[in-house]
């Protein structure tokens, strides 16, 4: 198929395997033992949550949310069992809000069936963070995923189906991405994005020292 990358082998869906805010342990770790054990006094991993369209609902706080038209929705739209975007050189470049896009002109492929479509639409998801983490110029890709490290990440699928928010969360929180974003702490020298440095700062774990510069 024109403009498409390969066929993607995997299928998504798995829980994200996410560091600890505090001690960069990983989820899979914390779970080893036993279900949902904690690697350490307050630990913390970002997670996907579920929007809803529900009267009263309310996005948690903290959390960030994926959905379309955002600049981290996913381009890549199912209609009827066919997964279907943008040319995937434009799409690549593409880091503004994903309602401002074009209309979807390539076919990337027919499935058997929706789930078998989403799954599909999620792994292409995943090569697409893959790839503008490769071509990107490094600050620039820091800039753009910035907003969704150490926070949960929000969307309307179901939490026992596949999302592009979970090879997000995997991405946005790999030790390997060089936040040129990051803040410092003033009390302990230590990195944080601003929405981290605030929730460090604050934490019912805060050194003393660390807290004591937050209020000044």
């Amino acid at each position: 198929m024109d403009n498409a990358p390969p066929q993607p082998l995997l299928l998504g869906g798995e829980r994200a395997d996410t560091p600890c805010k505090w001690c960069n342990c990983l989820l899979s770790r914390c779970d080893a033992i036993r279900p949902n054990r904690k690697c350490c006094p307050d630990c913390r991993h970002p997670k996907r949550v579920q929007r809803r369209r529900t009267k009263g609902f309310k996005l948690p706080a903290a959390a960030r949310s994926v959905t379309r038209p955002s600049r981290y929705g996913n381009p890549f739209r199912i209609v009827g069992c066919s997964v279907v975007g943008m040319n995937w050189t434009d799409v690549v470049e593409w880091d503004h809000g994903i309602g401002a896009m074009p209309e979807a002109d390539v076919l990337y492929l027919e499935a058997a069936d929706r789930l078998t479509a989403v799954q599909q639409a999620v792994e292409l998801y995943r090569e697409l963070l893959h790839i503008r983490e490769d071509e990107w110029e490094p600050t620039r890709f820091a800039k753009w995923i910035s907003d969704a490290r150490g926070r949960d990440l929000a969307c309307y699928c179901r939490l026992t189906e596949p999302c592009h928010a979970d090879p997000l969360l995997e991405v946005a929180n790999a030790s390997t991405i060089d936040l040129a974003f990051q803040q410092h702490c003033r009390g302990c020298g230590q990195p944080f994005s601003g929405h981290g440095l605030r929730a460090h700062q604050s934490g019912r774990f805060a050194s003393p020292g660390c807290a004591a510069v937050a209020r000044h």
